[in-house]
């Protein structure tokens, strides 16, 4: 076990998608992990999973089912654990936390602190033995989670918004990045805060390469071996025919890349969703 064993990481949503994945390799790097959920968007589940794949000891993943708005429960966690190393922060609207850490490390009570806010592409993926993975309440808003549902056969058919835009096959393009290398991509930044010491910092976490709809959608098919059926419907108010990340500064400042192309993205998680296919309630 690496010296990180006497660090104590707060993490704030931990029980949720991105956040069990980080947890997953804290927790391998030698951290203690205390996690703080509501489990409104996320399940306990997830967590009894990552002591079995790490194996750690009970003491060193505690579980706070806690609102992080209840300034009371959340001082007893935090009266329970003094000794925090360091907090990450999936729990929130991601622009609003944004702008009230920016604000906060500009005034007196964080002039000590070292923040660096994480911009991220298109999650998808799991971990490669299927044992976690991404599980939505009700019906899917973002792409992949949909398009392995339909391959699981508890979705009957995508719709695709849109085929007009500017792009190779007319549908849009983003930038999909494997949890795992997101989740890889916070270690890095904590080596990084621990280094360059306080003040605030931005990284954005993203491959750098965009895949259509479509493209998405055959490489699902290819990795599950199943057709998944699609129609066409209009395109969404406000949506751009094409957004990636520039990763540059990512591997600059943290020394960090995307490992995982499409094929492992996809791979894991046709491991999780055919093991999983009514998610962590099977």
């Amino acid at each position: 076990m690496s010296a990180n064993s006497t660090k104590t990481v707060l993490v704030a949503g931990g029980a949720g998608y991105i956040g069990s994945h980080t947890v997953v390799l804290l927790l391998e790097a030698g951290y203690n992990v205390v996690v703080a959920d509501n489990l409104c968007n996320s399940s306990e589940e997830s967590l009894r999973r990552v002591r079995v794949l790490t194996g750690c000891a009970p003491e060193r993943l505690v579980f706070h089912n806690v609102d992080l708005c209840d300034a009371a429960a959340l001082g007893k966690v935090l009266e329970a654990c003094p000794q925090f190393h360091s907090c990450i922060h999936f729990a929130g609207l991601k622009f609003m936390i944004e702008e009230i850490l920016k604000d906060f490390v500009k005034s007196d009570k964080g002039k000590d602190w070292a923040i660096d806010c994480l911009r991220y592409f298109n999650p998808t993926g799991a971990h490669s033995s299927g044992d976690i993975g991404e599980d939505p309440n009700g019906i899917p808003n973002n792409l992949m989670p949909y398009v392995a549902q339909v391959a699981v056969g508890k979705r009957e058919c995508l719709t695709v918004f849109g085929d007009k835009y500017d792009t190779k096959d007319g549908t849009g393009v983003r930038d999909y990045i494997h949890v795992v290398d997101l989740a890889s991509g916070h270690l890095k930044a904590l080596d990084f805060l621990e280094k360059k010491g306080c003040g605030w910092y931005t990284h954005n976490l993203g491959t750098g390469t965009g895949y259509s709809v479509l493209e998405m959608v055959e490489a699902m098919k290819k990795a599950s071996g199943k057709d998944i059926p699609y129609k066409v419907g209009p395109p969404r108010v406000g949506d751009l025919a094409c957004v990636y990340a520039d990763p540059a500064k990512a591997a600059e400042d943290l020394g960090w890349k995307a490992q995982f192309g499409l094929d492992e993205m996809m791979r894991d998680m046709w491991a999780w969703q055919s093991k999983n296919p009514n998610g962590f309630s099977a």
